[in-house]
């Protein structure tokens, strides 16, 4: 059960981390335009 909970906090991060690096990655394309 513990195992479960670690493993969903693990991979919301991941998502988060991904999420903010494409989002950070099209500002700065944007902002080259």
């Amino acid at each position: 059960m513990m195992q479960d909970l670690f493993l969903a906090i693990a991979i919301v991060g991941n998502v988060i981390t991904i999420a903010a690096l494409v989002r950070g990655y099209y500002w700065q394309r944007q902002s080259q335009r």
